[in-house]
């Protein structure tokens, strides 16, 4: 868990002061350390302290890891036995393991993920296959020149060892890695070499921060073995004291300059030799967070062989050397913790670390910070519980890093059980200022004031001010300086009180105070002192030398006595004026005392101001005057009443004035004729007499009145006569078209006559209402005799089915006083009543049969709009369409139905026009409809003779039967021999030669002629034409025929004569005596 401390801090800054809430941060769980990064630390679990659940310690494998690169053919272990003989001497101790690799494998390798066999320094044996990330450090040397101008490292091998030492691992070069010597060249004849240069080495600088420069063939022979301390270093650097306290100065063996260039700022020469050569130099890559070192030690290998050995400071200060660069030479285990975020920020004022720290064992603590969480400062060493370096005591994020050390190998590691932060934050505070704390103010539309304590300006966002009950924030407040200004929305009411709180604070740094909880109250005092007369009262006439009294009150704020001042009839006086006394509540004025002249009229002024302080916007200040008089005039009287009264019973007034008083008993009214006197029918108060006779009142009367009146010192005053006029009925008006009928017109006109015979019409009050629209003159109702309004001048249309409701409302001009105006307030309807599209089928004809097998159906549709077309809908045999089908056309009122297949023989055809809508929405359904029936065939006939048959009859009947099963016969023509013959009944004719007078002549050709047609139309009837021939031979053979018989009724025992007629083609036997035969 979190410890918990209380801590304050105050600051003393060049800003000034600055107040703020304790903060801390304190890292003491599992749950904390674990998002941390560590390096050869461990986490306890749990807290050997009991408290929490964890704290850190070094791992039980704490070794130092170092890889180093050695030139083929070159002593193996000369650095690790050396590093092997110091290493636990210093403070803190250290484990340092070397594994090896010759530079010829080494430069192989493209990544520090690739892995390589590994050598042991001491047997040279293989002890297995890992990758420079498996190190902390890597080594470059040991050996003069490096071995040879070919132990560079390769392109690969230098991008691989910059990635890995921009990934946290240490890079560590040795003597002539770094390597630019002049070889022959006319200055130096004498150089029996050529140029000497690792140029990959020498571009390391990234890591590094050196570079080289060319120094002259002979540079090499400047062997110098002492070497002394920058003047630049930093002495108190722990590159100089961990783990070894190095001394000034000490001895080296041999070394020379070979090329070695500074070439960062980020980096820094520690020792160099006596002609400024750069012997120990480190380098720390803040955007990294990368470090790197050179160390010019191995020129005497050359000469010592596997037997070389550094001296002993010079393998000190190598191993501090070689620490700094295992991650800045600060512990043998690192824990970096998560960048802690405080919110805002924290000014610092200390830190601190509980620890178990056995024998000489110890911890470092490291502390940065940042503004954004991204860029970071540098590292500053911090002691627990001591003050804070200023370059890390303020900011918003901060990151702290331990380092954990031995002191001696025989030391328990140490053990950390929390780490804290405490300081305090910028968080704004806040205090009233104005106005003060249960104060009165005068101001109608005030500000709020709290002075503000914040080392950062206030971000008006996150800032609020809880109001009456009503929260407000940034689009109330601004900030002037120190000073924060919030300006409530409403202006005051007087006498209202006001109080609200700041309750949350926000500055640009992020830091908030939710809690400030400022409270303000005050009191809204706008209105000045009042005045109560006493006496003499306003328009009062009173004796000589009155003694004037008012009462002056403040209930706000009180009455600043010293404000009262006023004067009479011009004579002034204040509070302290001789015959002038105020009690606290009653100004007392004697005004024989002032000396001002008390006969006719008295003017008295007076005022004074409360004691709201002027920085409240008072005080609130008032005067008062009036006047009362000696009177010496008869009443003044006005009629308050018009000539015109619309009341239900007469009441008339008149105000009344007299500088004394009205004698009421001697005020005598004559109404229509009756005297009244007071108070018969009368009040007087407040200088008004009230009449009221209490008389019959019709509509139409005209009551005449007069009135006298006299003062309590007798003087009287007469009126003249006053005509009154009764006027109690509204205007009247007529309307056409009158309320509930139709109009067919969707702009329609309405006209109304309005007319008020009695007192007149108030012509600006005529307002016609149409729904929400109002009219009035001017505005859409003209004058014509009476009054028009007309939809079409205002440009309005209506659809078929509105109702339109008309309100008409008008007033006479009896006044308000008079129980006036006579409003008359009518309304009417009238409804659109469009007439619908009218449908007529022109063709063809109902009930027709047709002979046309696409019979065309017109159609004349009209309205009093234009048709909307896509709304024409018919059907044809029980099949809808629209103008939409192409069978369908609708043009100029013409609706044509042109069919696209044929009708065929005997279809009844239904055609019906269903539905017609215009603009206006005027519709109609089934407009028009049409049946017929389709003929195509033409009648049947039959002949009781066929063409070229022989008949021997010559009187021989011939029958002709037409049918139709169509429409029927309409008609037919006979002719017999050429002879046109007239049959009525075509259906069925017998055509008997004798009924005509003929025969067929015997022994001739006879011809007949038929022609029958049916009723169908418009394609022309369906006609049926036949010829027949037949033949009448001359046989004889056939008897005469009797063709007449008479009598053929006769009477009993009567003579008669019998005659028969005969007939025979070929003539009758008649003998001379038909007797004798």
């Amino acid at each position: 868990m979190k410890k918990t401390f209380i801590h304050f801090s105050l600051w003393l800054l060049l800003s000034g002061v600055i107040y703020g809430i304790p903060y801390q941060h304190i890292d003491a769980t599992l749950s904390d350390f674990s998002a941390g990064d560590t390096i050869l630390v461990v986490f306890i679990t749990p807290d050997p302290d009991g408290m929490d659940d964890c704290a850190i310690s070094l791992s039980g494998n704490d070794t130092i890891r170092v890889l180093q690169i050695y030139p083929d053919g070159h002593c193996r272990n000369c650095i690790a036995d050396a590093v092997a003989t110091y290493m636990h001497d210093g403070r803190p101790s250290l484990n340092i393991k070397f594994d090896i690799i010759p530079i010829s494998e080494f430069n192989s390798i493209t990544s520090p993920d690739d892995l390589m066999t590994v050598y042991d320094p001491y047997s040279g044996a293989p002890i297995g296959s890992r990758a420079m990330t498996d190190y902390h450090i890597i080594m470059f040397g040991i050996a003069n020149g490096y071995g040879g101008r070919s132990n560079d490292l390769s392109g690969s091998a230098r991008n691989a060892v910059i990635a890995y030492g921009r990934s946290g691992g240490g890079v560590m070069l040795t003597h002539d890695t770094i390597a630019k010597r002049r070889g022959w060249s006319v200055a130096e004849p004498w150089c029996l070499d050529s140029d000497y240069q690792h140029p990959r080495f020498n571009n390391l600088t990234p890591i590094t921060g050196l570079d080289a420069d060319w120094v002259p063939c002979a540079e090499p022979d400047n062997i110098y073995t002492h070497v002394t301390r920058d003047a630049s270093a930093d002495p108190t650097a722990s590159v100089l004291h961990y783990p070894f306290e190095l001394p000034e100065e000490f001895d080296v063996t041999q070394c020379h300059a070979f090329g070695e260039h500074y070439a960062d700022p980020d980096g820094q020469v520690w020792y160099r030799g006596p002609d400024n050569q750069i012997y120990m130099h480190t380098f720390h890559d803040l955007e990294y967070d990368a470090f790197g070192c050179y160390f010019s030690t191995g020129h005497q290998e050359e000469y010592d062989g596997t037997s070389f050995r550094p001296l002993e400071w010079e393998t000190k200060a190598m191993i501090n050397t070689m620490f700094f660069s295992f991650y800045g030479g600060i512990g043998n285990g690192i824990y970096t913790s998560a960048p802690i975020d405080a919110g805002c920020p924290v000014s610092l004022d200390s830190v601190h670390l509980s620890a178990t720290l056995p024998g000489s064992s110890y911890v470092v603590i490291e502390l940065r910070i940042s503004d954004d969480g991204v860029v970071w400062s540098d590292w500053y060493e911090v002691t627990s519980g001591a003050s804070i370096p200023p370059p890390v005591s303020h900011s918003r994020y901060f990151q702290y890093r331990l380092s954990l050390s031995l002191g001696t190998p025989a030391d328990d590691p140490p053990i950390v059980h929390w780490f804290g932060l405490f300081g305090v934050q910028d968080v704004p505070e806040a205090e009233l200022i104005y106005p003060p704390f249960n104060s009165t103010t005068a101001c109608s539309c005030g500000v709020i004031k709290f002075l503000i304590s914040s080392d950062s300006p206030l971000d008006l966002t996150g800032c609020q001010v809880v109001f009456n009950g009503i929260s407000y924030g940034a689009s109330t407040l601004h900030q002037n300086g120190d000073t924060l200004i919030f300006t409530p929305p409403d202006c005051f009411t007087d006498g209202e009180h006001y109080e609200g709180t700041l309750t949350n604070l926000l500055n640009t740094s992020g830091c908030s105070n939710d809690s400030v909880n400022v409270p303000f109250s005050f009191v809204a005092d706008l209105s000045p002192p009042e005045y109560f007369i006493v006496f003499p009262a306003p328009g009062d006439t009173v004796g000589p030398d009155p003694i004037v009294s008012l009462t002056i009150i403040d209930e706000t704020t009180g009455l600043d006595i010293t404000s009262i001042s006023g004067d009479i009839n011009g004579t002034d006086f204040d509070v302290y004026s001789a015959g002038v006394s105020f009690d606290g509540d009653t100004l007392i004025i004697n005004t024989s005392s002032l000396g001002s002249s008390c006969g006719g009229e008295i003017e008295i002024c007076i005022g004074a101001s409360d004691s709201v302080p002027d920085y409240l916007c008072g005080p609130n200040s008032s005067d008062t005057c009036w006047l009362f008089y000696v009177d010496t005039v008869a009443p003044d009287y006005a009629a308050l009443f018009g000539n015109i009264t619309a009341c239900e019973s007469l009441e008339i007034r008149w105000w009344i004035y007299d500088t004394a008083a009205v004698d009421t008993t001697l005020i005598t009214i004559l109404c229509d004729g009756i005297e009244y006197n007071y108070p018969d029918g009368m009040v007087y108060r407040n200088d008004t007499l009230y009449f009221s006779p209490g008389m019959p009142l019709d509509d139409g009367d005209t009551i005449s009145v007069l009135l006298e009146v006299s003062d309590v010192f007798g003087n009287t005053v007469s009126s003249s006569e006053w005509d009154i006029i009764i006027d109690r009925s509204p205007p009247q008006a007529t309307f056409f078209p009158s309320d509930g009928e139709s109009v067919m017109n969707p702009q329609p006109a309405l006209s109304f006559c309005i007319w008020d015979n009695i007192s007149g019409l108030d012509t600006s009050s005529i307002i016609l209402t149409l729904d929400t629209d109002s009219f009035s003159l001017g505005s859409g109702i003209y004058i014509d005799s009476c009054f028009f309004w007309s939809a079409e001048s205002l440009g309005l249309f209506f659809t078929e089915g509105e109702t339109l409701e008309f309100c008409l409302s008008a007033s006479d001009v009896v006044p308000d006083e008079e129980c006036g105006p006579n409003i008359l307030d009518t309304c009417i309807s009238i409804t659109i009543n469009l007439p619908g599209p009218i449908g007529t089928i022109i063709y063809p004809d109902d009930g027709i049969f047709s002979s046309c097998s696409l019979q065309t159906i017109v159609a004349v549709l009209s309205s009093g709009e234009d048709l909307v077309a896509d709304s024409i809908i018919v059907a044809i045999n029980g099949d809808t369409i629209g103008t939409g089908d192409s069978r369908l056309n609708y043009s100029s009122d013409t609706l044509k139905f042109m069919p696209d297949v044929p009708f065929s023989d005997g279809d009844t055809v239904r055609f019906y026009i269903i539905r017609a809508v215009d603009e206006l929405g005027a519709s109609s359904d089934n407009l028009d409809s049409v049946i017929f029936y389709i003929d195509l065939s033409p009648p049947v006939v039959d002949i009781s003779i066929s063409d070229g048959d022989t008949i021997h009859n010559p009187l021989i009947s011939i029958s002709i039967n037409s049918s139709d099963d169509g429409c029927g016969i309409s008609g037919c023509s006979l002719w017999v021999d050429g002879t046109f013959y007239e049959i009525d009944d075509c259906d069925s004719i017998i055509f008997n030669p004798s009924d005509y007078d003929v025969c067929f002549a015997e022994g001739e050709n006879h011809s007949i002629d038929y022609i029958v047609y049916d009723c169908a139309q418009n394609c022309g009837e369906n006609t049926t034409a036949q010829h027949i021939e037949f033949f009448i031979p001359d046989d004889d053979t056939i008897p005469p025929d009797v063709i007449y018989t008479y009598p053929s009724v006769w009477a009993e025992d009567s003579v008669f004569k019998i005659v028969v007629a005969l007939v025979d083609s070929s003539g009758i036997y008649a003998p001379a005596n038909p007797l004798d035969e």
